[in-house]
């Protein structure tokens, strides 16, 4: 469901009170504005359910043991040697997107099947499905059928993870695994996020302002899809659904990885369990800053 603008709001509510009571479209309207009010409050429950652990929990993270135990005990696979992505990048039947700001000019410019050569700017955010990934190999040709019913050949391509311009279009609203669940995470801030998680969050918090809602950095909410054991520690990947925006042609990288060890988990659990109370004891603590 797209969340309205307050300007959208304030035209449906401008046409509702134009039309008669029973009316269908009128009851239609009524609806998504219940929805997306509903949306809001529950936008502004998580970023202050996110202040009340970061008030009470900061400096005190949860122990890696114990997140593993929690990602074990709601049935997630764990895996030692890594997760390894399937092979390979671009496979046959697959869709993707394309992104002109992510193609660094390392790879020649793609052409049309009849040799018409274009660019990526101007195939920049236009779906395709891949109908001949080459051999499978590094440095082979990839073919896709765009959505506009054109065949494009994109030189190359096959098997590089970087500045490549080209990346999965993923409707990740409708991806599960095993939860959901609600995470409070504060990263090491000695480590810089990769670039695409910054414009995850950047994108995030953008339209929260724009609808005037509150959004807090540390609160992911979504489906786990397995833990690991690398060089460092544990980690989770979760699919963190609150922050997808809606288009897949956003964000190249679905999933985000959570390492207790090199982080702080403050809050880990089931969606729908928080701890009881936990609004009363946020308000207290809110009074209590303001007198002081």
């Amino acid at each position: 469901m797209k969340t309205l603008t307050a300007s959208e709001q304030f035209a449906l509510i401008k046409l509702a009170n134009t039309l008669p009571k029973g009316d269908e479209k009128r009851r239609e309207v009524l609806s998504l504005l219940s929805d997306n009010r509903k949306e809001a409050a529950e936008k502004k429950a998580n970023a202050d359910f996110a202040s009340w652990v970061l008030s009470t929990t900061e400096g005190n993270p949860i122990p890696a043991s114990e997140v593993e135990s929690f990602v074990k005990g709601i049935g997630a696979p764990i895996f030692t040697s890594g997760v390894k992505m399937p092979k390979p990048r671009f496979r046959k039947g697959k869709r993707y997107c394309v992104k002109a700001e992510k193609h660094k000019g390392k790879f020649p410019d793609p052409m049309f099947e009849d040799g018409t050569p274009t660019t990526y700017k101007a195939l920049d955010r236009m779906f395709g499905v891949v109908i001949d990934e080459g051999g499978g190999k590094k440095g082979d040709d990839l073919t896709m059928k765009m959505q506009n019913g054109k065949v494009v050949i994109f030189p190359q391509v096959q098997e590089q993870y970087r500045n490549v311009g080209i990346g999965a279009a993923t409707d990740y609203s409708k991806i599960e695994g095993f939860g959901p669940v609600e995470v409070i995470y504060k990263a090491n801030p000695s480590r810089k996020p990769p670039e695409e998680q910054q414009q995850i969050a950047a994108e995030y918090i953008a339209r929260g302002a724009e609808k005037g809602q509150k959004r807090s950095l540390n609160y992911y909410s979504g489906y786990v899809s397995a833990g690991g054991t690398g060089k460092n520690g544990f980690y989770m990947r979760v699919m963190s659904q609150q922050r997808y925006s809606g288009d897949p042609c956003d964000q190249f990288f679905g999933f985000r990885s959570f390492n207790p060890t090199e982080g702080q988990v403050l809050y880990i659990g089931k969606r729908g369990q928080r701890p009881k109370g936990w609004e009363a004891e946020l308000e207290s603590l809110r009074a209590g800053a303001e007198s002081a």
